[in-house]
């Protein structure tokens, strides 16, 4: 359902735990990475094998995995040296501004 969805178990998972504030947030970040990591690879795996590799926009997978991996270290140097509070108060906004047309257009129907 994650794939199918368009994910969001991460986007729900990170603030949620976050804000309880039982943990540290570079903590919550990397942990819930390192899951979706493996979610995303058992994804994979399955439409290779219900789909077939030939219905994949190889180009497309080849961009997001290069996006990635230039993401990834400076992800982690960020959660590294941000103070905790303020790496929650960010993640808060990004998750807001990444659907905050979703928002409107929920507001405006």
């Amino acid at each position: 359902m994650d794939a199918v969805g368009g994910g969001g178990w991460g986007p729900i998972a990170t603030p949620g735990l976050i804000l309880t504030g039982d943990h540290e947030a570079h903590k919550v970040v990397g942990s819930v990475n390192l899951v979706e990591f493996f979610v995303t690879i058992a994804e994979v795996v399955t439409f290779i094998l219900v789909l077939g590799p030939e219905r994949f926009r190889w180009d497309i997978v080849g961009a997001l995995l290069i996006g990635g991996v230039v993401a990834a270290p400076l992800a982690a140097f960020l959660c590294k040296r941000l103070p905790h509070r303020m790496l929650g108060i960010l993640i808060g906004i990004a998750l807001i501004g990444f659907n905050l047309r979703t928002l409107l257009l929920g507001i405006l129907r």
